[in-house]
């Protein structure tokens, strides 16, 4: 959210928060969980089909997860765990650089 108010800045914060929050009730953005304070959505329409990130949690570095991963993970949880589904699509740890830092320091 605040990339979004970051890019507009004549808009106002709270119209931006408005804005987001009524593309989530059509469905067309989805939260996809908060580190910190900080909440993140992810687009969901047909252009961009459910499937799960990882983060790193030192540099922030994103990376898709196909959509066959995605559902291998969520077959996976379901079967261990009885979930059905999933609500948040980001999957935090630390990406290659960042663990070769940590070890090497």
């Amino acid at each position: 959210m605040e990339d979004i108010c970051a890019s507009l800045p004549e808009a106002k914060k709270s119209t931006v928060y408005r804005i987001v929050d009524s593309l989530e009730k059509e469905g067309k953005v989805r939260c996809t969980g908060s580190i910190g304070r900080r909440t993140q959505y992810q687009y969901s329409g047909s252009l961009c089909p459910m499937h799960m990130h990882i983060k790193c949690r030192v540099c922030g570095k994103t990376e898709h997860l196909d959509y066959a991963t995605t559902e291998a993970i969520r077959k996976a949880v379901d079967d261990l765990l009885g979930f059905e589904t999933l609500a948040t699509t980001v999957l935090d740890g630390l990406c290659g650089e960042c663990r070769k830092n940590k070890e090497n320091n």
